[in-house]
């Protein structure tokens, strides 16, 4: 069994917590469901749905990065998943943190399918970071992970010598 802080009267940076996070990072998938704002909804909406069936509906928060693509947010109960969608890189990562029994391969094949992804890396660990429930300080928090995110899955600059 997993334990956790009582997730109503919990703040968002307290640090880690104990559970299971997943983690996929895909690449070569469809531009155009990553552009789509729809697409992230639904995907945050039916992964976290099939975890949290008893804990009250919570909004999706999308990002909209100027530079373009997207990030998504979705904190229900004691989960919490963060999608950042890249159009121009043709990839996508997705992290998802659940205090519940977490499927590996049901959250998997949601991401795969939403995304048309080609290939695809995954992790999985004991642990995750609380994210803030504050919307500002929820898309503050997006804005930045989306940053990190970008810099790990973007190409290396080819370099010669």
């Amino acid at each position: 069994a997993a334990w956790m802080v009582s997730s109503p009267t919990m703040r968002g940076n307290v640090g880690l917590g104990y559970g299971t996070q997943v983690s996929l990072d895909g690449e070569h998938a469809d531009p155009a469901a990553l552009a789509d704002e729809a697409v992230a909804r639904a995907t945050l909406e039916g992964i976290v749905g099939r975890v949290e069936t008893t804990a009250p509906a919570g909004a999706v928060l999308v990002y909209r990065d100027p530079a373009g693509g997207l990030s998504a947010a979705l904190v229900r109960g004691e989960t919490a998943a963060v999608l950042h969608a890249f159009p121009e890189l043709r990839a996508a990562t997705l992290q998802v943190f659940s205090a519940h029994d977490l499927s590996l391969s049901g959250t998997t094949k949601a991401f795969l399918e939403a995304y048309s992804v080609g290939r695809f890396q995954s992790s999985v660990r004991a642990f995750g970071r609380h994210l803030p429930r504050d919307e500002r300080e929820l898309e503050r928090a997006l804005a930045g992970e989306r940053r990190y995110a970008r810099l790990r899955i973007q190409p290396a600059p080819v370099v010669t010598l």
